[in-house]
């Protein structure tokens, strides 16, 4: 088995739904595309590659968020429905093998816990050419195939505080990574929190990947005991919530501004068509009351920020900085006076 060597860029193969080549951070790192002909074979396809679901834009941008120095290699593998099957995901596997690429990232699940041997075969191929394949765990199970696989590292999600890195490891030797939602970049240029196995898989990638960076002759077997070297153990990961909730659900930070709170409360009222006698400055953000939701917050966010007239940056939103209406008010209107 010969090793993964070392590499200024990390080569990513993204096996989703495409990516959105909307934003120039992520269209500079994405050295090449395919897409399925006509004939179910992969060819070198840079424009029509844009993704209509933005999970796999989700996935490229999360890994961002851990390692900047990487090459995505992407591969569309869903038809306009979101679909796809075991056949496009083993030629996929099987051009990424010839690209010779570092990591392959699967963070969409197609299988129950049954084994399938066609894809077993290649994974097995991937393993001893030393290229890591990473695979989610299908949402909602303990355990799906290929995550399963021995060739593979199998990842779920948990809730981790807004940790990217920190992660545990089960009885079947699962990795779990942070579930809890990130804002990044989906369909075309609209932002959305991107959370569970999927989140979780990208940011292992993105972990992965900057441990090769830095060690040179490593192979597969040397990432999985790292991965496990590095977990953390269930007394850890208590303390680490339990700081985590106390940080950001207990709000200790009496300072605030009026102005600004009155100004997001109307908003809200306007764009839900809800009372804004209801919300107060420590509601959540995300509830009934609001009607914000995940899928509507960027939405929401563009609506509030046309209204007064500021600008944010959208790479700098995360879930503790837009829990409650004041830490909104105080991420929107950072800087004004």
């Amino acid at each position: 088995m010969w090793s993964v060597a070392y590499c200024s860029k990390v080569k990513i193969a993204i096996i989703d739904t495409g990516v959105s080549l909307s934003k120039e951070y992520i269209t500079s790192k994405v050295k090449r595309c395919y897409c399925i002909d006509d004939y179910g074979e992969f060819v070198i396809d840079d424009f029509n590659i844009s993704d209509k679901h933005g999970h796999g834009t989700n996935c490229a941008d999360t890994i961002l968020k851990m390692n900047n120095n990487v090459e995505f290699y992407i591969f569309k593998v869903t038809n306009l429905y979101g679909f796809s099957n075991s056949k496009i995901i083993i030629k996929a596997l099987e051009k990424a093998l010839k690209l010779k690429v570092n990591i392959i990232n699967i963070s969409i699940s197609f299988f129950n816990n049954d084994i399938d041997f066609a894809m077993e075969t290649i994974l097995e191929k991937l393993y001893y050419n030393n290229i890591i394949t990473i695979v989610s765990v299908k949402n909602g199970l303990s355990l799906s195939y290929p995550a399963s696989s021995k060739y593979v590292i199998g990842v779920k999600g948990e809730n981790i505080g807004n940790s990217l890195d920190k992660h545990l490891v089960d009885k079947n030797n699962i990795f779990i990574f942070n579930a809890n939602p990130i804002f990044v970049l989906g369909k075309e240029t609209t932002y959305n929190f991107f959370l569970g196995n999927s989140k979780a898989t990208a940011l292992c990638s993105g972990y992965i990947s900057s441990y090769i960076m830095k060690n040179e002759n490593k192979n597969v077997k040397d990432v999985n005991d790292f991965l496990i070297k590095t977990s953390i153990d269930e007394k850890e990961y208590t303390k680490y919530l339990d700081e985590y909730f106390e940080n950001n659900f207990f709000d200790q930070d009496t300072k605030e501004n009026d102005k600004y709170l009155k100004k997001v409360i109307e908003a809200i009222g306007i764009y839900s068509n809800v009372n804004p006698i209801l919300i107060n400055k420590d509601t959540y953000t995300f509830n009934s009351m609001t009607k914000l939701t995940y899928n509507n917050f960027n939405d929401f966010l563009d609506f509030l920020c046309k209204k007064y007239s500021v600008q944010v940056d959208k790479n700098c939103i995360n879930l503790e900085n837009v829990l409650t209406i004041k830490k909104l008010s105080k991420t929107v209107f950072k800087g004004e006076k």
